[in-house]
């Protein structure tokens, strides 16, 4: 496999997952500014759901990101047998990471910090990692080959 297709499966790879975790976290939080500063707005600023999506994105994206990459190491490693536990487990693994690495960048700041919530939100990202796993792994296999009828050569008359 060449370097270009590598790369272009981790850009293609983190641009999924950014949509996918745009598609899931944007509405609920949009929903929830809007449910707190409803009193101060009478209309929902088109600013806030622009900044929501470019956050929620950039998070998906370095989730998919960080799964392309360890799937890329370890299936170089393995020979390229993939299966679908592998996948939610790498997806389960990254989506625990991002958090843990890019998160504690900001938690020195907040001490003391909420242990419990944290240890949630990272289980909540670890799953839902997971389940992105699984997708990713469903949309990657190859398709079956198919049977192809009549002739094979050109027919010359």
């Amino acid at each position: 496999m060449t370097i270009l297709r590598r790369v272009r499966g981790v850009v293609g790879t983190a641009f999924l997952w950014a949509i996918a975790w745009s598609v899931v976290l944007v509405p609920p939080a949009v929903y929830g500014w809007w449910h707190r500063e409803s009193e101060y707005f009478d209309w929902l600023p088109l600013a806030i759901v622009g900044r929501t999506i470019l956050l929620v994105a950039e998070w998906g994206a370095l989730h998919g990101l960080l799964f392309a990459l360890i799937v890329a190491v370890v299936a170089a490693r393995n020979g390229g047998h993939m299966t679908l536990a592998r996948f939610s487990l790498w997806g389960a693994l990254a989506g625990m990471l991002v958090p843990v690495i890019f998160g504690s960048a900001w938690w020195w700041m907040l001490l003391p910090i909420d242990g419990p919530l944290t240890f949630v939100a990272i289980a909540a990202s670890g799953m839902f990692g997971g389940a992105l796993g699984a997708g990713t792994f469903k949309l990657a296999r190859p398709a079956p080959e198919l049977l192809i009828t009549g002739p094979h050569e050109s027919d010359d008359g």
